[in-house]
Order: structure tokens, then sequence, then C-alpha cells
């Protein structure tokens, strides 16, 4: 199934969204593993139906909005994931570096997602050895901007078994 035909293109200029497919596993143990809330989930064996078309689901089906803060607020946000910036240096060297990801928004959206999202790592290797994905679904109103993947963020999506995808 695919999920882009079930969304509407993103209305904000970046919007982020997390999919895990998986061939045993239930939905609400990602939920639960994950902590985050689904938009849309199927499990192993249920019907669904498709332009008219009953079919079993083979595989477990699993997709989030991940939350993307206002330029704004990223800095707040970020700092609820990371009690250290609370510190006066830790602070301000993170002013600093949210400033410069300010400039390059969706790598600094993505790359705080996949920060917090980096003490799953074992349950997204469990995933792919299981012959599961996990996918992050980047959305852009403005498709015709160009893409740029930094090698960091590679490093980041590789290590957490992460797909990406940019729509």
């Amino acid at each position: 199934m695919k999920s882009s035909s079930m969304r509407k293109p993103a209305q904000s200029p970046l919007q982020l969204l997390l999919r895990i497919q998986h061939p045993t596993l239930d939905p609400s143990e990602i939920t639960h593993e994950l902590q985050l809330p689904p938009e849309h989930t199927v499990g192993v064996g249920e019907s669904t139906s498709t332009n008219g078309r009953a079919r079993v689901q083979s595989e477990s089906y699993w997709l989030a909005v991940l939350p993307v803060p206002p330029v704004g607020s990223t800095f707040e946000w970020a700092a609820d994931s990371m009690p250290a910036l609370k510190e006066p240096q830790a602070r301000t060297n993170a002013i600093h570096a949210l400033s410069m990801l300010r400039a390059q928004a969706m790598d600094g959206q993505v790359s705080l997602w996949l920060f917090r999202l980096m003490r799953h790592r074992d349950f997204f290797k469990r995933i792919a050895e299981q012959q599961g994905s996990v996918t992050l679904m980047v959305q852009r109103a403005l498709r015709t901007a160009p893409v740029a993947i930094t090698p960091y963020l590679a490093r980041q999506l590789a290590d957490l078994n992460i797909r990406l995808e940019i729509d």
C-alpha cells in the first residue's frame, strides 16, 4: 500500500512522517515502543479496502506524523529532548548551532527527529533484521527547491536503519 496516495501534500513548508512495515509485528507494539500516536495502522491479516477492492493485509503498517516545531521554537523543542542544554555554555553552543540549522530547515528538522529516535535504534535494527522497514518520509510544499543530503544526515539514517523518501 502506497501511503502517499492516502495523504494530501504538505501544507506547511515541511511535513515529516514515519512509516513502519513489518511481516508480523502488531502496530500497537510499535506505538508502545515509540510513544507516538499513529495516524494510520493496519495489522497483519486485517481486511482493507482500496479502490473498492477488499484484500487481506500481508504485513503490518504503521504511520505517524512527526510534529515539526515552528522555527522560532526549535530550541525549546530540542531542549526537551536534551536536558544537558539547560547548562549555560551548552545553551550558548546550541543556540549557535540551531541558528545554522534554520538556514537548512529540512536537514535540521530531520536531524533533530533522528536524534530523538536514536533511543529506539535497537528496535529499528530488530525490525530490519526481521525483514521489516522503517522509512522517514519528507513532504515539502515547495517541491522545486533543491534537496541536499549531508554526510552527517546520511550517517544518522544509516545508523538507525531508516530509509528516506523525499516527496
